[in-house]
C-alpha cells in the first residue's frame, strides 16, 4: 500500500514516515502543490495512494485548495468513495478557526493533532481498514 504525507516541515515529515514504514510504502510533498502533483503521478503510473497524510497549512497551495482539487480529480476517475484515497488532516494547531473549518469539511476522513502519537495513528489505520 501506498501513503503520501505533504507537510512543509521536515521534522513531521520525517517522524510520519517513520511511523507508517511498517504498513505503507511512503512519499512526501513539501507543499500543496507538490502534493497533487504526486496523487497525479500515482495515479498515471497505476499506483494510487491509499492513504494521504496532509498538513493543515502549508505554502503554494494550501490543504482546503489541495484536497478539493484531489477529491475533483478523483471523482474525474469516477471513484467510488472505496476506491478514495483516505485523507488524515495534520495539524499542531488545537483551538483554531482554520482546525474548526478542516473538521467541518467533508475532504478529509479524519484529523489528527500534533505531535501525532502513533497508537492514535494506528487507531485510525485500523478505523480505515487499511491494517
Amino acid at each position: 500500500m501506498k501513503c503520501l504525507i505533504a507537510d512543509d516541515e521536515i521534522t513531521s515529515r520525517f517522524l510520519l514516515q517513520n511511523m507508517m514504514a511498517e504498513f505503507f510504502s511512503c512519499d512526501t510533498a513539501l507543499n500543496g502543490k507538490e502534493a497533487i502533483q504526486a496523487f497525479e503521478s500515482a495515479h498515471q503510473e497505476g499506483q494510487p495512494y491509499d492513504l494521504i497524510c496532509m498538513d493543515v497549512i502549508m505554502p503554494e497551495i494550501d490543504e482546503h485548495q489541495a484536497l478539493k482539487l484531489i477529491r475533483e480529480k478523483e471523482q474525474h476517475l469516477h471513484l467510488t468513495k472505496e476506491k478514495q484515497a483516505k485523507v488524515i488532516l495534520i495539524s499542531a494547531l488545537i483551538e483554531s478557526e482554520i482546525v474548526k473549518d478542516v473538521l467541518t469539511s467533508e475532504q478529509q476522513n479524519a484529523y489528527l493533532a500534533k505531535p501525532v502519537i502513533r497508537q492514535k495513528l494506528v487507531d485510525q489505520l485500523q478505523i480505515f481498514g487499511l491494517i
